[in-house]
């Protein structure tokens, strides 16, 4: 459809075009027209949410969309979204040190990783940055249980069953997580010039940088509870960040469908919605927005390969062929013997990179607690969003939106 989702008018006929599909293929496979979950990224969830506003008060229920329920936001442009956080805390351009991202994003020649425009090098940016959370990560334990170098085995002797080791691994971690937190919370050091920045960085790593890991990890092996365990955390830092933060008030917002608006059918069949699992396997699922990404840009390509031969028509014919032509594609390859050449990897080792970075570390140490340690090139440490929030407005900020979203028409 050849419609622009900045005009209500044309949201409206999406719209229209979807009920329209829901009742023909409910009525096709002779069951009653169900609700079915739609969703975008923040800006398409407002339009839809909009849209339906503006049927509110249409006769039948074809007209006011009653089975385009519920309108949730997409989780890959959440993903995004954070990551510019973690790169609007902690990349600055003038940062030399080797401890810091923008330093080592120059030694691993990472050039492609600008974090100055992370929606337009998104990949780029997320590998620098898993890369360099895992080695902060690394770091971490070295300190924790005294090790000088990442290649040497610690002397610990584990437990024999299960869930004994279970218990063991949350005894050893817990003071590691504990002290993060802790530095997360706690500012009495501050006014006394007894601060460490590089200690402070590299807490700030860890706090941001796991939450932005375990995002990947439940986007990729789906949980309900892990998820909404997750956007509870990231709603307050993306508060704290900035107090008119769009993503913030979605979360606000499915949270509030998943534990109150809607029943608990409807709460879990939204939510799994939410993913595309294109392999059949357990670790195969991604966002929908990111398999619709990846269908936009499969479409300019064959749009592209019409020249000016486009019309409404034409192109929903080419569209509708998408599958049948690389099968076509597929097999005429295969029965021709077609071989496909390997180019040179463009895509630096992770491996080889975390090792260089964990070096680096070793060096510095900024879990080490070190009074009055500073870094040269940074004047204002990086904080924790959460440390600017204040309790009474967020709590106000929830209380005033939990009354607008159950009395929301569009959702």
């Amino acid at each position: 459809m050849s419609k622009n989702e900045q005009k209500y008018s044309d949201v409206v006929e999406i719209l229209d075009s979807y009920e329209n599909l829901v009742i023909s293929v409910c009525n096709q496979a002779n069951v009653e027209a169900m609700e079915v979950h739609i969703g975008g990224d923040q800006l398409t969830r407002e339009r839809f949410s909009g849209a339906k506003r503006l049927r509110a008060a249409a006769l039948t229920e074809m007209e006011r969309f009653h089975h385009l329920t519920p309108i949730t936001f997409e989780l890959f442009h959440l993903q995004m979204s954070v990551l510019t956080l973690f790169y609007q805390q902690l990349y600055n351009t003038t940062n030399t040190e080797p401890f810091t991202l923008h330093a080592q994003k120059i030694r691993l020649l990472r050039t492609d990783a600008d974090g100055n425009d992370v929606k337009n090098h998104y990949n780029h940016c997320k590998e620098l940055a898993v890369s360099f959370i895992k080695s902060y990560i690394i770091e971490a334990a070295c300190e924790q249980f005294g090790i000088n170098d990442y290649n040497t085995v610690p002397d610990i002797h584990l437990p024999n069953d299960d869930d004994s080791v279970s218990s063991w691994l949350l005894e050893v971690v817990q003071p590691v997580t504990e002290k993060i937190l802790d530095a997360c919370k706690l500012d009495s050091d501050l006014d006394h010039g007894y601060c460490d920045k590089a200690s402070d960085y590299a807490n700030l790593v860890l706090q941001l940088g796991v939450l932005f890991m375990e995002l990947n990890d439940v986007v990729k092996y789906p949980d309900r509870d892990r998820l909404l365990a997750v956007l509870k955390i990231l709603m307050v830092i993306l508060k704290g960040h900035n107090t008119r933060s769009k993503y913030a008030l979605e979360i606000l917002r499915l949270l509030c469908q998943q534990f109150a608006l809607l029943s608990e059918s409807q709460a879990y069949s939204s939510l799994y919605g939410m993913f595309v699992n294109t392999g059949g396997k357990l670790d195969t699922n991604s966002p929908a927005d990111l398999e619709m990404e990846h269908l936009v840009r499969l479409t300019k390509g064959h749009l592209k390969a019409m020249c000016s031969n486009k019309s409404e028509s034409s192109v929903r014919k080419r569209s509708c062929a998408f599958y049948g032509m690389k099968k076509i594609c597929d097999n005429f390859d295969e029965q021709t013997k077609v071989v496909h050449r390997a180019q040179k990897h463009k895509v630096l080792s992770s491996v080889e990179d975390e090792k260089a970075i964990i070096k680096d570390l070793r060096k510095v140490r900024p879990f080490q607690h070190v009074c009055g340690r500073q870094i040269a090139s940074m004047k204002h440490c990086p904080k924790n969003p959460v440390k600017k929030i204040n309790t009474v407005e967020l709590h106000k900020w929830i209380s005033q939106n939990q009354i607008k979203f159950y009395y929301e028409i569009g959702r």
